[in-house]
Order: structure tokens, then C-alpha cells, then sequence
């Protein structure tokens, strides 16, 4: 059985929703179980924070951490607090894991963040520098640094994944909060300003997370030695480009208020996923066109529910 720890936030709910589709058997931990309940889904209660019971891993072969405390660039965050509220508690975790039958784990780190800012536009390789420019960014790259030390021995295997900007429907339950591409369109649609940070001249690299659960389904059915792989398009697209892509696609005109005397902490950074490739045979399926589809659809879905027709 495959456990997911997270699966209540949006990647972990699309990681899901491939195995659902697959009918693979899965395990869910939340901290609250849902109202309405997955099909092909077992439900445990349980956070990072909650005492250790072995019983909660009875039957789990692989494991993936999907579960963060704390979201990039969260104002008042400190390397401090981040260590306390995900560096420890994952580290606990992994340490107790040892006493269950759990072999693979699969965590879910962030190439947006580990690799900080470059200085060129250059794809940025698993083997470059990682120079966080943020919290959220150092505890990721602390529980990857202590991910080897900890789970080696009698036959354990770990896989890091190191997603660039995955984009999805699961990110309408916080539209605003993160999700440039999901945060546009809400914008453009509901004839929203749209407010930039910045000059809008800042790079990343967008995919869809219906792309980066097929690569941990991938790395789950793969056999081998442990990996670390980035996750991406491979291509960038500055901020402004983005809102205009996203108003052509509705065919309307963005309110765009710049703040150019703010520069972005990260003003360049964009992914190479060729290791993906070579490793899993693995490669983004969707390009932004479809991605827009797919979160149009599921906003159309979402204003009919909240309207009540």
C-alpha cells in the first residue's frame, strides 16, 4: 500500500488522484478526515505533530511526504521557526519509521525554493548550488541533507523530488495564498487588478500537478538506487508574460499594477528536468494552454456550486 502524508494539500490530493485512477491501493493521512470520502481511499487521522503509533504504518510499503507547516515567502517565517514546525517533526518521523515496514519514501522538497536566485538564465541541474533565500527554502534543503544519514540500511530506499512551480485545480481552495496561474485567472475573471511585486520581469518555470503525480508515480513503480530529480517544464516565463498569456487564453484585458521598487527575492529560476527523463523516462505531458483549460473548468465548477445552480 501507498501512504501519503499530505494529501490534503493540493499536490498530495492530485498524487491521489492518480491512484485512484490507477486503482492502486492508498492510505491518506490527514489531520481531519473529509466529509466526503475518496473512493478507493483508507483514511487515517494524523499530523506530524501527533505521538507515533506504528500501527497508523501497518502495510505501507512506500511512503510520501507531501506535507509542509509553512508556504514560500511566508511573511514572519525564520529559519528558526521552520526548523521547530517541519525541520523536527519530519526528522522525528523518519527516525520512527525505521521501526515499521516502510521502504521507499518519496519527499516532496521544492526546487522553487532550495536553489535561490540565479545570476543568468541558465536550467538549473540537481548538482548546482542550493542557495535558499528564504525559510520555507532552508528547511527543505535541511530535511534533504539528513534524509541520506537517516533512512539508509536493510533494504530502504528514499526518493527527493524537487517540484519547480506546479500548478493545479486543488490550489482553488486557496486562491490568493499561492498559485500565480490559478491566482491570474481568479483575478482576470472576476475583473480583479492584478498586483505585482516587482517590475513582473521575474522567471520560473510553470507545470501542471497532474504531471508531477504521474512523475511520483513513476519514481513508486521504479526499482533502483536512491534519486533526486527535479520536476519542471524546463522552460520560463516571466510574471508579465504569464498574466498575458492567461488574459489571452479568457480574451480579456489585465489590470496590472506593477510595484517596481520591490525587487523579488528569486528573480530568475527555472529547472532542468532532463535527469527526470533519463531515470524515469519522464516528461510534462501538459503545456500552459492546458493547464488554463483545466483550471478554467474547475473555477466554472466552483462559481456554479458557490452559486448554487
Amino acid at each position: 500500500m501507498i501512504g501519503v502524508i499530505g494529501s490534503n494539500g493540493f499536490i498530495g490530493r492530485s498524487i491521489l488522484d492518480q491512484l485512484v485512477d490507477l486503482a492502486l491501493p492508498a492510505r491518506a493521512y490527514q489531520r481531519e478526515i473529509p466529509m466526503v470520502l475518496q473512493a478507493g481511499v483508507n483514511y487515517t487521522r494524523y499530523s506530524l505533530n501527533d505521538s507515533f503509533e506504528p500501527a497508523n504504518f501497518s502495510g505501507i510499503k512506500t511512503l510520501v511526504l507531501a506535507a509542509s507547516a509553512s508556504r514560500p515567502n511566508s511573511p514572519g517565517n525564520t529559519p528558526l521557526r521552520e526548523f521547530a514546525q517541519n525541520v523536527t517533526p519530519q526528522l522525528q518521523l523518519l527516525e520512527q519509521l525505521k521501526a515499521t515496514n516502510v521502504q521507499h519514501v518519496i519527499y516532496l522538497s521544492s526546487g522553487g525554493a532550495i536553489y535561490g536566485d540565479r545570476a543568468s538564465a541558465v536550467p538549473i541541474f540537481e548538482d548546482d548550488a542550493r542557495l535558499p533565500s528564504d525559510a520555507y527554502g532552508f528547511g527543505k534543503l535541511c530535511i534533504e541533507s539528513a534524509l541520506p544519514m537517516i533512512w539508509q540500511g536493510d533494504g530502504r530506499r528514499f526518493s527527493i523530488i524537487r517540484p519547480s512551480n506546479p500548478i493545479g485545480k486543488h490550489q482553488l481552495a486557496s486562491v490568493g495564498a499561492h498559485g500565480l496561474v490559478t491566482t491570474v485567472l481568479h483575478h482576470l475573471r472576476s475583473d480583479l487588478p492584478i498586483v505585482v511585486q516587482g517590475d513582473g520581469s521575474a522567471v520560473r518555470d510553470y507545470f501542471a500537478a497532474t504531471d508531477l503525480a504521474e512523475l511520483v508515480l513513476m519514481v513508486i513503480g521504479s526499482q533502483g538506487h536512491n534519486a533526486v530529480v527535479n520536476a519542471s517544464s524546463g522552460a520560463g516565463l516571466s510574471i508579465l508574460e504569464v498574466i498575458d498569456r492567461c488574459a489571452e487564453y479568457l480574451g480579456v484585458r489585465a489590470d496590472v499594477r506593477l510595484h517596481p521598487s520591490v525587487r523579488p527575492a528569486v528573480q530568475f529560476n527555472v529547472l532542468c528536468n532532463q535527469r527526470a527523463a533519463d531515470l524515469f523516462g519522464w516528461r510534462p505531458k501538459r503545456n500552459l494552454t492546458d493547464i488554463m483549460a483545466e483550471l478554467t473548468a474547475a473555477l466554472d465548477q466552483r462559481d456554479r456550486v458557490e452559486g448554487g445552480a
